[in-house]
């Protein structure tokens, strides 16, 4: 008899355990080549796997975080079952604010009757960080009548007679002492210390702020610029420290100076 209540009192036991056993949800993530350092640019292929007990999968969350441009969700799937498995391609992004930035993957996993989970990866990115581009520029010739010079901090062209010295980061010089005003001179010069590397097989295209950074102080670097043609890539800063690039598009020479100008992309470090 004894041995009958005992066991009538562990399965009692028992189908309490069964009744009060909580839904839970389980979200995993790995990177397929685990890595603490990442490249701008660079695809990270992730496996995700998320269970449920006692419950259904209602979603799952993927989100990237960084210090630059806060949460942002970069994938969202619904889900409707106990169990989901899926990889996951994500190419990282490059930043502006520094050369290494903390960026971290979010997975978060929710069921229907609101439990939830989530897991992170931290990364390192690297890679010198984006350069922030400004295409189509043209700045005119000095005797055009037009903008002749240009303002790094404004990004913008100007007039190098009514303007601050302070504000000419470049401009279209040419000698005042000259007899011939309507030949372009092909000459830059700055009035606000700027240097000019002159390296036409830098990949400007893919440039980056640790390529430019790199380049340009192993460069040799001089206060003018002269014989600019199509196709010239320029790199410039002051001392030690890039600030930019640009790459000339068209360099216009018609009859007269009011048309004479220069056209470019830029790309700067800020």
């Amino acid at each position: 008899m004894k041995k009958i209540l005992c066991l009538c009192a562990l399965a009692l036991v028992f189908c309490s355990a069964c009744r009060d056993k909580e839904a839970n949800v389980l979200i995993f993530a790995s990177d397929m080549e685990p890595q603490a350092y990442v490249q701008a640019g660079q695809r990270l292929l992730i496996r995700v796997r998320a269970y449920a007990e006692e419950t259904t999968l209602s979603r799952v969350l993927i989100s990237s975080i960084d210090a630059e441009t806060g949460s942002r969700p970069v994938k969202d799937t619904s889900v409707g079952s106990t169990s989901s498995e899926f990889y996951f391609m994500y190419t990282v992004p490059a930043y502006f604010s520094a050369d290494t930035t903390a960026m971290t993957l979010q997975f978060e996993v929710f069921s229907v009757d609101g439990k939830s989970s989530k897991m992170v990866l931290p990364y390192k990115v690297v890679g010198g960080g984006a350069l922030r581009s400004h295409d189509g520029i043209v700045m005119y010739a000095m005797y055009s009548g037009r903008p002749n010079g240009f303002s790094l901090a404004s990004v913008q062209t100007l007039f190098c007679e009514t303007s601050d010295s302070a504000d000419i980061d470049f401009y279209a010089y040419h000698d005042t002492l000259s007899t011939d005003s309507a030949t372009l001179s092909r000459e830059w010069r700055s009035r606000t210390g700027l240097q000019f590397a002159r390296l036409n097989d830098f990949d400007y295209a893919g440039a980056n702020r640790l390529m430019l950074g790199n380049t340009y102080k192993a460069a040799r670097r001089y206060t003018s610029v002269k014989e600019l043609a199509e196709g010239d890539i320029l790199l410039f800063g002051r001392g030690e420290e890039a600030i930019g690039a640009l790459q000339l598009l068209m360099v216009v020479d018609e009859a007269g100076t009011a048309n004479d100008r220069y056209v470019f992309n830029m790309k700067l470090k800020y």
